[in-house]
């Protein structure tokens, strides 16, 4: 490799096994991650647009990214999103910090996604990728037991935390796909990863774990026996996981019952919301507010223009009719205190918020796209970086810049044709019916 790409392996390693940086250059206190800045901006983001200038301006390399359909389509939604959002900040009620906030996500994106596209060995990248969440349990295991990278998250104390972290019971799902990870880190992530799930678990890790039944499908080759073994291998941990639970030393985990109480509270209550909103209130936090956050933008959204193309970069909506209850690190001072809010906790919202009903559209389709992806590859590395991407890009839009450079790095390598065999191009059908 050149020496430009050893530069950019290198910064690709340290990003991914960093703690969370700030979501904005001016938030110094988003859930107190640490951030190490220069110049008062994240060092993060500072060496990644640094790379981009020397790599590909300097460089003069082809840029040749537009001839994916896709990312078209990507680029569009972000000039849209731009453009509104400075329209809305001109004339309308959109908050400075707001756009400024996702100017700075979308800008990672893309760069991140320029980069990675643009970068031949595609197979390193992955690897890194893997490598990286494969090492998070083990990392938070080593915070717990010598009471380092001290933290808060949702008002609890703990060791460590990212983003990335709630992909950690996607490494269950490993085990029943054929891999070529060296046993042994593969056995010390996978014990980590049980340990972990009950030290520090967050919803959202709690809702994805019994997906891991969908993924065994997904990656099992369809075949009906290993289907089945599979499964009772996958119902066996998920009862070794309750059981450990269940013990004692439990009881004094208090962010596994907020986040389990949580999780329960959701799968309960969602037929009682259905039928009357008001009854959103009987939920507990987390869901509570992201349902809440979803009927305010419908609230504020149905009776103007905003409902097709949204509010844009900045966009935010109003808590008049659903109140939010008032959650310490839920959201910034600033928006307690107008009671306007533009950020979001779910991807569904964000999309809905920033770009409307065509945006909603878009974010379906694109779901579709790597569903089929998902399907289709035969590559393992690619099949579960897929997995981890569509769940990234379903839930987690919008809130976290370490997030939108994996995300760009993600797309960087699924969206690049080059690395598709021909079978893998053909209908979604024929995909799944080769096996």
């Amino acid at each position: 490799m050149r020496k430009s790409d050893w530069v950019y392996i290198s910064l690709l390693l340290i990003t991914m096994n960093m703690s969370e940086w700030s979501r904005t250059i001016s938030d110094n206190n988003f859930y107190t991650f640490r951030t190490v800045k220069l110049f008062g901006i994240s060092l993060t983001v500072l060496f990644t647009i640094l790379l981009f200038n020397y790599k590909f301006i300097f460089l003069k390399r082809k840029f040749d990214i537009f001839r994916n359909t896709i990312f078209k389509v990507f680029s569009l939604i972000f000039l849209v999103g731009l453009v509104v959002g400075f329209l809305n900040l001109i004339f309308g009620d959109t908050n400075i910090k707001g756009f400024e906030s996702d100017l700075y996500y979308w800008i990672i994106v893309i760069l991140a996604f320029y980069i990675s596209y643009n970068f031949k060995n595609k197979d390193l990248i992955e690897n890194i990728l893997i490598i990286s969440l494969l090492t998070r349990p083990l990392i938070i295991l080593l915070g717990w037991f010598f009471k380092f990278g001290e933290g808060n998250y949702g008002g609890v104390f703990i060791s460590s935390f990212d983003p990335i972290d709630i992909f950690i019971p996607f490494i269950l799902s490993l085990f029943f796909l054929k891999n070529d990870i060296p046993k042994w880190l593969f056995m010390i992530s996978f014990l980590s990863s049980l340990i972990t799930l009950v030290l520090q678990p967050s919803g959202k890790s709690i809702l994805l774990l019994p997906i891991g039944i969908l993924l065994i499908y997904i990656t099992s080759n369809k075949s009906y026996k290993n289907f089945i073994r599979h499964t009772v291998v996958f119902i066996f941990i998920l009862i070794l996981i309750l059981t450990i639970m269940s013990m004692g030393f439990t009881s004094n985990n208090i962010l596994f019952k907020i986040k389990f109480s949580q999780a329960t509270s959701l799968l309960s209550l969602v037929p009682d919301v259905i039928n009357n909103p008001d009854n959103v209130y009987k939920m507990e936090g987390s869901p509570r507010d992201r349902i809440l956050e979803f009927l305010n933008i419908i609230e504020d959204l149905k009776n103007s223009y905003n409902i097709v193309i949204g509010k844009g970069f900045g966009g935010s909506f109003r808590d008049y009719k659903y109140p939010i209850p008032f959650v310490r690190n839920g959201y910034s001072q600033d928006q307690w205190l107008n009671r306007q809010f533009y950020d979001v906790h779910e991807s569904i919202n964000y999309v809905f918020l920033k770009f409307g009903i065509l945006g909603i559209m878009f974010y379906i389709i694109f779901i579709l796209y790597l569903l089929k992806r998902i399907f289709c590859e035969k590559n393992w590395k690619r099949k579960f970086l897929s997995i981890v991407l569509i769940f990234e890009f379903g839930l987690m839009l919008g809130y976290s810049l370490k997030l939108a450079f994996m995300f760009g790095t993600l797309l960087g390598i699924i969206l690049d044709k080059n690395i598709w065999s021909e079978s893998n191009e053909k209908s979604f059908v024929y995909c799944t019916t080769q096996h």
